[in-house]
């Protein structure tokens, strides 16, 4: 018995033995196997790394030979011009490397990189062709702007330069004209009457001797009777002023309160105290081409300051008047001339404000002229009694606005609200103190502010009536 048990014993621990050895084998085999894939794999990894450096190595040549236009073939021959062997060899490794490079995706890896590289470069790229294409095109045209100003500058300075060429050559004329009757007429210095050469004299200007007796023409009046005749009509008229009105003219010697302003054209055919049968100091008058208004003109501005400020006029009146030259020349194109003449260059300037309401003005008269000849070159021909008129009546009625808008007319018209109100003050106050009240009276009496009306009216030619435009603007409008 006890025999058996030890035999179980020992065949036990045989069993044991055999399966440890067995475990270390498997172990052992499996530790033999992990080595060899580890080798392989180092293997396989150290030949990829071999042929990419070996790829990098040929694609540096390919790439040199690209970027030159040639291929290996070409590069053979231009280093090796008198060998014609190994062309066909290396024909055939080309291939069979290109042919590798097909079959072996590894090998085909730096191509896609080098691929995916390039589809990413190339958005980049274009967006930074385009941007430099847009700078050459901004360059360009603002080379060309540059270009049109300078040419524009220089033929103004031409023109201005032949201007003040013309304008000394005119001199000069002038001046030897003066001269020429200076003589003939004996006005110079110890001449007849024995005065000295003036001024004007000095410069080439014809002159009258100071101590001419008028109206017995003497000097340059015996050679215009036109300047004769205006001579005795001045005369006449004083004959038939003294005879009907012997006061008017003492009394406008001492001073002057017209209670009218004027702003006209200095058209000839509408002379104001004429069309409107005025007498001397009725109106206080500003004329220019046009009948403008303009800010920048200070002849104008002076006389509506010193009109409103000082002679306290009580109207403006604005006056037009039909087949204006001014406003027909504004609605035409501009002449050539305007660069290389400087009297045209002085009337296209003066004229711009008109030419602008024509270019604006909604009015259908002028609208639908202005659709109608868009494609075309205005000429004075080419404008028609329609659009001429309705020009000239937008042209009045603009330049009342620019009147009731000018700082001088509004500060009146503040002081109209002002005094209203202070007299209304004074008025309710008028039971107490009234010698002192009375006093207070009279001097604001002679402070009175004016209520300032703004009118625009229209001369007709043709019945040599005036229309009212129906523009009025007052304090109280």
């Amino acid at each position: 018995m006890a025999s058996g048990e030890h035999y179980r014993d020992n065949k036990g621990d045989s069993s044991a033995s055999d399966s440890d050895a067995d475990l270390t084998d498997d172990l052992g085999g499996a530790r033999e196997a992990f080595e060899d894939e580890r080798s392989q794999r180092r293997a396989r990894q150290a030949a990829r790394q071999a042929r990419s450096r070996q790829d990098e190595k040929e694609e540096k040549p390919v790439r040199v030979m690209r970027s030159l236009g040639l291929n290996k073939t070409t590069m053979h021959k231009l280093l090796h011009p008198h060998s014609s062997q190994g062309s066909g060899t290396d024909d055939e490794s080309l291939l069979a490397q290109q042919k590798r490079a097909r079959d072996d995706p590894e090998a085909q890896a730096p191509a896609r990189r080098r691929a995916s590289a390039a589809a990413a470069a190339s958005p980049r790229r274009r967006v930074y062709i385009a941007v430099v294409v847009l700078c050459l095109v901004i360059l360009i045209g603002i080379g060309a702007v540059l270009g049109v100003l300078y040419a524009k500058r220089t033929q103004e300075r031409a023109a201005s330069e032949a201007a003040d060429s013309q304008r000394m050559a005119d001199k000069a004329a002038l001046d030897a004209q003066g001269e020429a009757m200076q003589s003939s007429l004996g006005m110079a210095s110890g001449g007849p009457h024995g005065t000295a050469t003036t001024g004007a004299a000095a410069h080439g200007l014809a002159t009258t001797p100071l101590d001419a007796a008028l109206p017995s023409p003497t000097g340059a009046m015996q050679r215009f009777p036109e300047l004769q005749a205006l001579f005795a009509a001045n005369q006449e008229w004083v004959n038939e002023t003294m005879a009907t009105d012997p006061t008017l003219i003492p009394s406008l010697a001492k001073a002057q309160k017209p209670k009218l302003a004027y702003v006209g054209c200095s058209d000839s055919r509408v002379p104001e105290t004429t069309i409107l049968h005025t007498k001397p100091g009725e109106l206080f008058v500003t004329r220019n081409i046009g009948n403008q208004y303009l800010v920048d003109d200070l002849s104008s501005e002076t006389v509506l300051s010193y009109a409103v400020a000082h002679v306290a006029v009580q109207h403006i009146i604005v006056m037009g008047h039909t087949s204006c030259g001014a406003v027909k020349a504004a609605i035409a194109d501009s002449s050539d001339e305007v660069l290389t003449n400087m009297d045209e260059t002085r009337i296209d300037t003066w004229l711009r404000p008109i030419r602008s309401l024509y270019a604006t003005s909604t009015r259908p008269e002028i609208a639908s002229f202005r659709n109608a000849h868009k494609d075309k070159k205005v000429t004075g021909d080419d404008v028609t009694s329609e659009v001429w008129r309705a020009v000239v009546e937008e042209n009045v009625k603009l330049n009342v606005q620019r009147v009731a808008v000018d700082s001088t007319v509004q500060r009146s018209w503040a002081k109209w609200s002002e005094g209203k109100h202070a007299s209304s003050i004074v008025a309710s106050g008028a039971a107490s103190s009234t010698s002192m009240q009375g006093h207070r009276l009279v001097r604001r009496a002679s402070e009175e502010p004016v209520e300032l009306w703004v009118h625009g009216w229209l001369y007709d030619l043709d019945t040599g009536l005036v229309q009212d435009l129906g523009v009025s603007v007052g304090p109280s409008a």
